[in-house]
């Protein structure tokens, strides 16, 4: 008897435990099942928002910054009311599809753009709330740089940039170093922190990085230069550049060239006096003669220097003291082009480096200024015309365009940028313009409110 009642208990107590099971696995079946569903609803919403337009999902353009690699940088205005970034190619293609996740974005330089994410650490955010991280974006939309940065500065030239970093060598994360990196984010050297200039009340003024950038291999700075393999040369042992700025230098074919005292002067870079040309003053023997050359002009071995003074000359040359063009109105250089302003006339003269006038262009008649550096706009009966220096047009009036032309500067420095905005009247039926894109390398026009339909 007591076998039977234990065979029955051992039975039902399987049945029990079976039927737990059976429960618990429905459960989980439940379970499962509560969290596939919300996943696809997730995944069907995101795929829904993918076949909507950018203007249907609510975005609109807030700005537009055109680059000088012909893309474009996009500010916009999410459904929320939040900011997004985006970058186009030159096809008006997106690269990078508008995002929240960037807070502040750059230009373009040297084939890279520099981005900033927002600082995470509570440790730097109880000092500033408003701290970032940055990092470089290719011409891909894709990270080439991860944002690791605390300070972006000028950007790319060379291959190399300025940044400043977050230190983990302290608990607080306050310590920075101000570094050079290439394009792969490896650090090539270090800044030496140095201030050489005093405010009014004697306290030391220390450097701005944001206006230091490489030519002709060479960084430079107010206190010194940096090669690109980190060796500095302090200027002080070839000119004293106290109330001076560093303007006063530049650095060609491994030579140094520096205006002072009525001089142009070059040297090595051991600090060895080569040549010594005396510069025309005008009324002002006192005032600093300032040296410029660009990567086009280095490359020729030629330079420009100028003074402030009233009636002094301005001076293309070379390191052997040859004058190519000498002038008073003043020098401009576009890329291979030295541009000289006829005295008392509209026209503007474009020359080589040899000193040789290749071609000029009225003023007068030019909407905004030569595209580089075959084409510009002029007015037309009613709408704009492009048209090239031989006169040739390439847009008329058939477009029915208005624009104020092209624009290559930026804060006095040559930025021309392929793409720009104009206006353009659709149809004879309705007089207003609508905002559109010119490419004017490929003359391809785009609405802008199309852009948020592609």
């Amino acid at each position: 008897m007591k076998k039977v009642i234990s065979f029955i208990s051992v039975v039902a107590l399987f049945s029990l435990v079976l039927f737990l099971s059976g429960c618990g696995q429905e459960e989980k079946g439940k379970t499962g099942s509560q969290g596939e569903k919300k996943e696809a609803e997730t995944q069907t919403k995101v795929e829904k928002e993918q076949e909507l337009s950018l203007a249907q999902q609510g975005f609109s353009i807030d700005y537009i910054d055109a680059q000088t690699n012909g893309y474009l940088i996009l500010e916009l205005v999410g459904p929320g009311g939040d900011t997004y970034y985006g970058i186009m190619n030159e096809k008006f293609q997106w690269i990078l599809r508008p995002t929240n996740e960037i807070i502040d974005i750059w230009d373009y330089q040297d084939g890279l753009v520099a981005a900033a994410v927002p600082e995470t650490r509570q440790m730097i955010l109880s000092r500033d709330e408003d701290a970032k991280l940055w990092g470089f974006i290719n011409e891909l939309g894709e990270w080439q740089i991860e944002p690791k940065y605390k300070e972006e500065y000028y950007g790319f030239s060379e291959g190399m940039a300025i940044v400043g970093t977050v230190e983990e060598d302290r608990d607080d994360l306050s310590n920075s170093r101000n570094i050079v990196i290439d394009q792969n984010g490896t650090e090539v050297f270090e800044l030496k922190p140095m201030s050489n200039q005093s405010d009014e009340d004697d306290e030391e003024v220390y450097e701005d990085y944001s206006n230091y950038y490489f030519m002709n291999g060479y960084l430079k700075t107010d206190s010194g230069f940096y090669d690109s393999k980190g060796q500095f040369y302090n200027i002080n042992q070839f000119i004293d550049l106290t109330d001076r700025s560093y303007l006063t230098y530049g650095i060609v074919d491994d030579k140094v060239i520096i205006g002072a005292d009525g001089q142009v002067k070059v040297y090595s870079l051991d600090g060895k006096e080569i040549n010594a040309f005396p510069m025309n003053m005008g009324d002002g023997d006192d005032e600093d003669i300032y040296v410029s050359t660009t990567k086009e002009l280095a490359e020729e071995n030629l330079f420009i220097v100028r003074s402030d003074a009233y009636d002094s000359d301005i001076v293309l040359m070379d390191m052997n003291g040859k004058t190519y063009l000498t002038d008073k109105n003043g020098m401009t250089v576009e890329g291979n082009y030295i541009l000289l302003s006829e005295e008392d006339s509209n026209i503007t003269s474009y020359y080589n480096f040899k000193g040789e006038k290749e071609f000029q262009v009225n003023n007068e008649e030019m909407l905004g200024e030569l595209y580089p550096f075959d084409r510009y706009w002029v007015e037309g009966n009613e709408y704009a015309r492009l048209v090239d220096i031989n006169g040739k047009e390439l847009i008329g009036e058939d477009k029915k365009i208005q624009t104020d032309g092209v624009s290559n500067y930026v804060d006095d420095d040559y930025v021309p940028k392929p793409i720009f905005e104009i206006d353009v009247r659709e149809s004879a039926d309705n007089p207003d313009f609508e905002d559109f894109l010119i490419n004017m390398d490929t003359l391809e026009m785009m609405k802008v409110a199309d852009l948020l339909e592609r």
